[in-house]
C-alpha cells in the first residue's frame, strides 16, 4: 500500500532546477569556489557546467591557464587528440585532479557526440 503511493507520488529531486532561474537570459556566467580540491565543491562544478551546456545552450569553459596548455586542451576536446590526464599535467596543480579529469573527459564525449555543437575551452 505504501510502495504504491510512493510509486504514484514519487518526483525526481532536481537539486539543480534553480540554476535556470539564475541563469534567466545570461550569455555569461561565472563559477566560482572558495577553495581548490575539496571534492564535494569540485563535483557540484561539474554538474553545473553538465546542466549549463544540456539544459541551458552554454559552450564555453574559461579556465585561467597558460595558452600552450590551454590550447592543448581545447585541441584534445574537439579532436580527441593526446592524452586526458597527461594533458592536465601542464595545467596549474589545482587543475591536476581526478574531478578535473572528470570534466574534460565529459566534454570530450558529449563533443564526439555532438561534433556540430561542440563545448570549446577559452582562456
Amino acid at each position: 500500500m505504501v510502495a504504491g503511493w510512493i510509486a504514484r507520488h514519487a518526483r525526481p529531486l532536481d537539486d539543480l532546477e534553480a540554476l535556470g532561474r539564475m541563469v534567466g537570459k545570461a550569455v555569461v556566467i561565472g563559477v566560482g569556489r572558495p577553495t581548490h580540491g575539496a571534492h564535494e565543491l569540485s563535483d557540484l562544478t561539474h554538474r553545473m557546467l553538465r546542466a549549463l551546456v544540456e539544459r541551458h545552450g552554454f559552450r564555453a569553459l574559461a579556465l585561467e591557464v597558460e595558452r600552450p596548455a590551454g590550447g592543448r586542451i581545447d585541441d584534445h576536446l574537439r579532436t580527441g587528440e593526446g592524452d586526458a590526464r597527461v594533458l592536465l599535467g601542464g595545467l596549474p596543480v589545482h587543475h591536476r585532479t581526478e574531478e578535473m579529469l572528470a570534466v574534460v573527459r565529459w566534454m570530450r564525449e558529449r563533443n564526439r557526440a555532438h561534433a556540430d555543437d561542440p563545448v570549446r575551452r577559452h582562456g
